[in-house]
């Protein structure tokens, strides 16, 4: 995803996602539950040929500068096929975490998530779409929770070439997802329009307007939040 759209969002008043907290999205619900995130470990990458290339990791678990809390290790992989302007993917995950079964004690269980996306295009190639959908386990919603959550982002990047203003990125996420935990705050749908504002090379300005609709609750959360980037 995109520096603009990789926020997990947060809308005061929009209820707590089962597990993770703040809004229930695709990105919130794999980042919090730590299928995908920057972790410290090892990441072998390469071509196969043909077009296909692939992706493993072996990590603590944990997150960047977190202690490890046990003797084991998370692992994923991923393959993907690319051809011309279009990528397709699949990802599994296994992340080690606490067992949700009471007579386990303080065994170590293994939460899996699995996913499948899509990419069409480029980063400055013009219209830019990435789309995704992953099934797996809350494990810190309890036992049983089933999450699914699908999102799309389409992006089109517009050069300018005015003085003090390199390009324009506007950009559209929307995501919807079930935490799987059985309360009523469970489900929701983000949209989430957004507009980057390049002054040189990748530094610039990202303006998000995030819409969260939790399920059956007949109301909308708004936020709006202002980044800015810096890159030497």
């Amino acid at each position: 995803m995109s520096r603009s759209s990789t926020a997990t969002a947060g809308s005061r008043g929009a209820g707590s996602c089962p597990g993770v907290g703040s809004v229930c999205s695709f990105s919130r619900l794999a980042e919090g539950l730590s299928f995908d995130g920057r972790d410290t470990g090892l990441r072998p990458e390469g071509a196969l040929g043909g077009g296909v290339s692939y992706m493993a990791t072996l990590t603590s678990g944990e997150g960047i500068d977190v202690p490890d809390l046990n003797d084991v290790g998370s692992i994923s992989g991923r393959l993907a096929y690319g051809r011309g302007a279009m990528t397709v993917g699949g990802f599994a995950a296994l992340h080690d975490c606490p067992s949700t079964t009471p007579e386990d004690g303080d065994a170590t269980a293994y939460a899996q998530a699995r996913v499948v996306d899509v990419e069409v295009g480029g980063w400055r190639e013009g219209f830019h779409l990435l789309a995704g959908v992953v099934r797996g386990v809350n494990w810190k919603a309890g036992p049983g929770a089933r999450l699914t959550a699908v999102q799309g982002l389409a992006i089109r990047y517009l050069p300018l070439g005015a003085p003090g203003l390199a390009g324009a990125e506007p950009t559209l996420r929307v995501s919807w997802a079930d935490a799987g935990g059985g309360t009523g705050n469970g489900r929701g749908t983000l949209v989430t329009p957004g507009l980057t504002a390049y002054i040189s090379g990748r530094n610039g300005v990202v303006t998000n307007l995030d819409s969260y609709s939790p399920a059956g609750t007949g109301r909308t959360a708004w936020s709006i939040k202002v980044m800015t980037l810096l890159h030497h």
